[in-house]
């Protein structure tokens, strides 16, 4: 017998846009029986910074696992390579204070000009692999969002 557990993301109440809402998305999943969540990593920074310890007790109290935050970034600017890291670093590490154990990274929006090209795929593969690196090291798992 499987053991399969389904979640909802919270996208669909905006936290992106309004990370309070996250409350509303965790509440609602668990009145519709699911039993975890995802969200991004900034979202999860900001019930950090603007209500700490709080969405914490929420999942736990609500019976939903936070099973997922995500990443995005330009993975393919050597400049932000470092911010990356450290963002999949602390994300890691937090999404399994919540319950989960997955760091989903997103690649970028489809560029038409200029074309991804070899060297492109190739800096957000190196910065990708970095990020999943230290993710291992956390503890959690980087898979990549199937974009």
């Amino acid at each position: 017998m499987l053991n399969v557990r389904i979640g909802h993301t919270a996208l669909t109440w905006d936290v992106l846009s309004n990370p309070a809402n996250l409350n509303e998305a965790i509440r609602d999943c668990a009145d519709l029986g699911f039993a975890g969540t995802e969200t991004g990593g900034f979202v999860v920074d900001w019930w950090e910074r603007e209500r700490p310890g709080e969405l914490r007790q929420l999942l736990r109290g609500h019976g939903v696992e936070m099973a997922c935050l995500f990443e995005f970034g330009d993975w393919i600017d050597p400049e932000v390579a470092g911010v990356l890291i450290e963002d999949g670093r602390r994300w890691a590490h937090a999404v399994q204070t919540l319950g989960g154990n997955i760091l989903m990274l997103v690649p970028g929006s489809r560029r038409d000009e200029p074309p991804y090209n070899l060297d492109d795929f190739k800096r957000m593969a190196e910065t990708m692999n970095q990020v999943g690196q230290v993710a291992r090291e956390a503890g959690a798992i980087a898979a990549m969002h199937p974009h």
